[in-house]
């Protein structure tokens, strides 16, 4: 076994009442004890990622490995626990990370500069600092052209392209409200993502078997990091694409049939 692993000192389940009972109640909730357990269990946790901070990369400003991701599980423990003392580790995370920007084309959530400004968007305007919140917004949607344009060399995946970014805006309007980013702007890098995708389709002949083709490294991917699953999932976010996004994938409408696509086919022909 890796020795990275965790062994699992629990029983399996098994089905039976007696098995859970310490967990939930009759009603399915969590018991006032577990509860306890869990939330001691995130302090232990939050005390020891807290230690390992301090040999952290201090220019890594990204979501996916850096500041940026630890201000947004601080959010997140914030909605879940309501205690303000996550919020402010949470600012005390995002202000670091947007001390470190790269200022490179890298623009998504997860792996870019959009993820810090999002994340900060949302963190100053749970604090009220509108100001803030409105300037990390704004520099946020200055990326907009650079997305847009088919011709700028910018993959469509999640960790390094244009879902990246337009999961950035789908972020902020979850958090903030559906209008906080305007439909437009949400809308223009959607449909980017679909030219582009109908593009490859007609590249490599598949219009067939997949009317949507995205690629990395000149590979077809199916995963949600680099490939299809990622960007179709995101695009299907975006309210008014869904149904367009169903046809494409599924079919077109013939009365009422849906012709199947065969995406399968169109990677692995």
């Amino acid at each position: 076994m890796d020795t990275r692993a965790l062994r699992n000192p629990y029983h399996d389940f098994d089905g039976s009442p007696a098995s859970t009972q310490a967990l939930f109640d009759a009603q399915g909730k969590i018991t006032p004890e577990f509860a306890q357990r869990l939330s001691s269990t995130v302090s232990e946790l939050l005390a020891v990622m807290e230690n390992g901070l301090k040999s952290a990369d201090p220019k890594d400003c990204t979501v996916y490995t850096g500041w940026a991701g630890i201000a947004l599980l601080y959010l997140h423990l914030h909605r879940v626990f309501n205690e303000d003392s996550f919020l402010q580790r949470a600012l005390e995370y995002v202000s670091r990370s947007l001390k470190c920007l790269t200022h490179r084309h890298d623009v998504t959530f997860l792996c870019g500069d959009a993820g810090p400004l999002a994340v900060a968007a949302v963190v100053y305007s749970r604090l009220r600092m509108t100001q803030e919140a409105d300037e990390c917004i704004n520099r946020l949607m200055q990326y907009h052209q650079i997305v847009v344009n088919l011709s700028g060399g910018l993959p469509d995946e999640l960790l390094y392209g244009r879902v990246g970014y337009l999961y950035s805006l789908i972020f902020i309007n979850q958090q903030l409200g559906q209008d906080r980013i305007p439909l437009q702007y949400v809308q223009q890098i959607s449909e980017a993502i679909l030219v582009s995708g109908e593009h490859l389709s007609r590249k490599f002949r598949v219009q067939n078997q997949s009317p949507l083709m995205y690629e990395w490294y000149q590979e077809q991917y199916v995963g949600a990091a680099h490939g299809l699953a990622g960007i179709y999932y995101f695009l299907m976010q975006v309210g008014h694409l869904g149904w367009v996004i169903v046809v494409k994938l599924r079919g077109p409408v013939v009365g009422d049939v849906i012709i199947p696509v065969d995406i399968k086919g169109a990677l692995w022909k």
